[in-house]
């Protein structure tokens, strides 16, 4: 490694270390919506949430004042169930924020977590594309 390059990941671990905690929070309008990371699977098998092998990531992320999409965050969350979502979310978004998702039961808790919850029944998945467009096409 030259100088050059050591002295730069050098100030950006010390710039790392500075921030605060909940600085990169997500504030705001924030929509969520939760994924799954995994190889592609046969049906039935891999079916609505029945997901075996893979990996469920909570995706979040934040509306701008223009209009469009900011900050986002991604994180492993245990499954889809109220606790898993709930705690992901309050690992990424801070309180009293807006958070728009679909009408998954997993996100129930999140009004108790201190929340605005802006649920949305969507009979289909194009519906949900165009109410969440920044998962509309996400490729896991």
């Amino acid at each position: 490694m030259t100088r050059k390059t050591a002295w730069l990941v050098r100030r950006k671990i010390i710039e790392a270390m500075a921030r605060g905690e909940g600085e990169l929070l997500l504030r705001g309008i924030v929509e969520l919506d939760e994924g799954y990371v995994g190889g592609r699977h046969a049906a039935p098998e891999s079916r609505g949430r029945r997901q075996p092998g893979k990996t469920v990531v909570a995706m979040a992320a934040e509306h701008t004042q223009g209009g469009g999409l900011g900050g986002a965050h991604l994180r492993v969350a245990a499954n889809a169930g109220a606790k898993s979502l709930s705690a992901a979310a309050q690992a990424t978004i801070a309180p009293g924020s807006v958070v728009q998702t679909d009408g998954w039961a997993g996100y129930v808790g999140l009004e108790g977590a201190g929340y605005a919850h802006l649920p949305r029944e969507l009979p289909t998945g194009a519906d949900v594309d165009e109410w969440l467009p920044f998962f509309a096409h996400r490729a896991l």
